[in-house]
């Protein structure tokens, strides 16, 4: 199946170029030749920067792991099974703590991650 064969070659570049083997997660931002951006000091809280180099969004792990969940859905690999779940530890771990945090509000504001096959099952 083409479709297949692009997303393999697609998370084998991806995971070859962004994955970060030292923190949870994938940079988003690399130079034409493979290297990482250097930081740029960051205000927005939503961007979760990572060392001397690269930034990770709360939305490239978001999509990150939509993707992902789909690829492991047509490819049964353990390597793709493995970085889904390091990027739902980041969701869970990171992301909800963001968004908790994200808005100063009278009431709480609760965020929670899940899984499951269906909404029902993940909550």
């Amino acid at each position: 199946d083409r479709a297949l064969s692009l997303a393999k070659r697609a998370f084998d570049a991806l995971d070859e170029r962004a994955y970060d083997r030292e923190h949870p997660g994938y940079f988003e931002q690399w130079t034409p030749e493979g290297g990482y951006l250097a930081e740029r000091p960051e205000t927005d809280a939503r961007v979760m920067t990572v060392g001397r180099f690269g930034r990770k969004s709360m939305n490239a792990h978001l999509h990150l792991l939509e993707a992902l969940s789909a690829l492991y859905q047509a490819w049964n690999d353990e390597r793709v099974r493995a970085r889904l779940d390091e990027v739902f530890r980041v969701v869970r771990d990171k992301v909800v703590a963001l968004m908790e945090d994200a808005a100063n509000l009278d009431v709480a504001l609760k965020v929670d991650a899940g899984v499951g096959s269906n909404w029902d099952e993940a909550h």
